[in-house]
């Protein structure tokens, strides 16, 4: 490995980034064109960025018959120190921004909270860095809907320090959550079609009646 800047050649492009993410987080050994086809890329492409990384000492290489088979080398420096754990805090970002909405709320508001889940662009993967962050909180009761509210919209500015996004916050009763649902509302039907629940219970869940 180059011990002075090696990163100049190992993440210089697209096709290398997602061929090591794909590996960090799958493990194992791959033949080219099935790992092209695991993360949407041209076999010629990943090809390309299999041989630099296998060049760059990251990947082992071996050939089954006609086809060359790659894996990482777990015991690569580079991999045990910095690229694992980078993978995995990328793969934990919602996880992170939900664990700040949760001490926001605090014991007392977040036993209030049946379902808090996400919606738009971030829920589907489409994303800018300065998307806004759709979010549906569906609460027991027109206080809570007050409190979780006010909470979560004062506080929101070192939360979004910290992660770039503004917010776009719905907080719904269960009731009107449930009216919603069947009114088919454009937003409820658009909620449904790609969300992810940050924590509590499932949407259908809650909009079938048997929220706790």
């Amino acid at each position: 490995m180059r011990y002075h800047q090696p990163f100049d050649e190992i993440l210089d492009s697209r096709p290398k980034l997602q061929v090591l993410r794909f590996l960090c987080r799958k493990g194992g050994e791959w033949g080219v064109r099935r790992l092209a086809a695991e993360v949407g890329m041209n076999p010629v492409t990943a090809h390309r960025a299999l041989r630099a990384l296998h060049q760059a000492t990251l990947l082992e290489h071996r050939r089954v018959g006609t086809s060359d088979c790659y894996a990482l080398r777990d015991d690569h420096d580079l991999v045990q120190e910095i690229l694992r754990p980078l993978f995995r805090r990328e793969a934990e970002g919602l996880e992170r921004l939900a664990q700040r909405l949760r001490k926001i709320l605090g014991t007392r508001r977040r036993s209030a909270v049946v379902t808090m889940a996400l919606y738009g662009s971030v829920a589907r993967g489409q994303e800018r860095p300065t998307s806004d962050l759709d979010c549906l909180v569906v609460v027991t009761s027109a206080s809570a809907k007050s409190s979780v509210r006010q909470a979560l919209e004062s506080a929101w500015r070192p939360v979004m320090q910290a992660f770039g996004n503004p917010l776009a916050l719905s907080v719904k009763t269960v009731r009107e959550a449930q009216g919603m649902a069947r009114r088919r509302s454009p937003l409820w039907q658009n909620i449904l079609e790609q969300h992810r629940v940050l924590w509590g219970q499932p949407l259908a869940q809650v909009i079938r009646g048997r929220a706790a």
